[in-house]
C-alpha cells in the first residue's frame, strides 16, 4: 500500500516486477485518495495484469468513503476485487462505501476480535459482494457461525502474517466443525474463484 500519493506508481511498478519474477505471486496494485491521475493509474493496473487493488486507510490516512476514490470504484466494479485492510473503528465509512458501491467485489479484513463482529455481520447480511478475510478473527465458534449464516463462500483464509502467526487462522478453520468442502473453500478455493472471475 502507498502511505503517500507520490509513492503509488513506484509501488505498483515494484509489485509488477516481482510478480514477473515469481510465478507464485498474485499481484494487487494500490492507489491513494490524494494522488493525481488516479484513473490513469487504474488503467495501468489493469494493463499490468494485477488481480486486485489493496487499500490500507489507516496507514494512508484517508477514509474508504472519500469521494476522491469514487472514480476508482466505478472503474473496478465487476472487474477486480478490492482488499480493505484495518477497518476497525472505521465502520461507518465502510457502510457508506458499500451502500454507494454494492456491486464492487470487496474483501474486508474481519479481525480485531469481538469489536468487529457486531459491525461485520450486518455488512455480510446486506451486501452479497462483500467477503470477509479471517486473519485475527478470534470469536469463539465465530467462523462456523458466519459460514452457517452467510455462507462459507463469503469467507477467506488469511494469515495476517507478520502481525499474526500463520497457524492461528489455520487452526481456527480446521477445528471449526465445518464440513471438509467448506473448509476447502475457505482455505483457498473461494479466493481462487474470485481471482478467476477478475475481468482484465
Amino acid at each position: 500500500v502507498a502511505i503517500r500519493p507520490d509513492r503509488v506508481q513506484g509501488i505498483n511498478n515494484f509489485i509488477h516486477e516481482k510478480a514477473q519474477e515469481y510465478d507464485c505471486m498474485i499481484p494487487f496494485g494500490t492507489v491513494h485518495a490524494a494522488m493525481e491521475g488516479m484513473s490513469e493509474e487504474v488503467e495501468r493496473i489493469f494493463a499490468m495484469g494485477m488481480k486486485g487493488i489493496k487499500l490500507h486507510p489507516d496507514s494512508s490516512q484517508f477514509a474508504i468513503d472519500d469521494p476522491r476514490l469514487f472514480p476508482m470504484y466505478e472503474a473496478i466494479e465487476g472487474k477486480i476485487p478490492i482488499l480493505l485492510h484495518a477497518m476497525q473503528n472505521k465502520w461507518q465509512a465502510m457502510y457508506n462505501f458499500m451502500q454507494e458501491f454494492p456491486k464492487v467485489t470487496a474483501i474486508i479484513s474481519a479481525g480485531h476480535k469481538w469489536g468487529s463482529d457486531r459491525n461485520l455481520r450486518p455488512l455480510l447480511e446486506h451486501y452479497e459482494n462483500l467477503h470477509a478475510e479471517l486473519a485475527g478473527y478470534w470469536v469463539p465458534e465465530g467462523i462456523y457461525d458466519l459460514a452457517q449464516k452467510y455462507g462459507a463462500d463469503r469467507l477467506l483464509y488469511g494469515s495476517g502474517f507478520p502481525t499474526y502467526a500463520h497457524g492461528s487462522s489455520m487452526l481456527q478453520i480446521k477445528h471449526s466443525a465445518l464440513k471438509a468442502e467448506e473448509v476447502a473453500k475457505i482455505a483457498g478455493l473461494n479466493m481462487v474463484k474470485l481471482l478467476e472471475e477478475s475481468e482484465i
